[in-house]
């Protein structure tokens, strides 16, 4: 991970709010961590941050279309990247810390 997208896109982060629903390192209430493998391509990541319900219906996140600009979200995308956990070998996931 580049060192200046990790800064950007983690002052994109904190400045447009997610910090306050996924904490600072994406364990928060709503624990993202695990749940950014779902999005194999970062562009399908930055389609599902500018518009979750399009994806998740009844989802209780905001739109971000207009919210974060086009040229902040490769660098929040490429800092969400890294806080993603690892799968251990043989492809299981630890249970959520609760």
């Amino acid at each position: 991970v580049p060192p200046l997208a990790t800064s950007t896109g983690q002052q994109v982060y904190r400045d447009r709010g997610f910090a306050s629903c996924h904490g600072d390192r994406g364990n928060g209430v709503y624990d993202i961590r695990h749940a950014l493998a779902k999005y194999t391509s970062d562009e399908s990541l930055a389609a599902f941050i500018r518009n979750p319900g399009a994806a998740v219906p009844r989802i209780t996140m905001p739109v971000f279309d207009g919210v974060v600009a086009d040229s902040d979200m490769s660098a929040l995308v490429t800092y969400l990247r890294s806080l993603r956990v690892a799968a251990p070998p043989g492809g299981t996931r630890p249970a959520p810390q609760e």
